[in-house]
């Protein structure tokens, strides 16, 4: 009939899915060699989403370069957007 098998027949996976890629660390090396946990940005970024100017209108860059400037740590926009997901 030309349709293939597998649109009939249903194969359990014995696998998880792993999504591809190097899985997140969990800290952030700073410039000056000090490490800094994600929980420690995740109470950053808190307290800056807490004000009024960051509530709507702060983006990851605005965030990272606010982060880089007051708290001296310089961390990149990426990881600032997957950390406030």
């Amino acid at each position: 009939m030309g349709i293939s098998r597998n649109c009939f027949y249903y194969q359990k996976r014995d696998e998880e899915y792993v999504p591809p890629g190097r899985p997140p660390p969990g800290y952030t090396t700073n410039r000056d060699g000090t490490i800094i946990l994600d929980q420690t940005i995740v109470q950053i970024l808190k307290e800056y989403r807490s004000y009024t100017f960051f509530m709507n209108g702060g983006g990851a860059k605005k965030l990272s370069k606010y982060i880089a400037e007051e708290k001296l740590i310089y961390i990149n926009h990426k990881k600032i957007y997957r950390l406030c997901d």
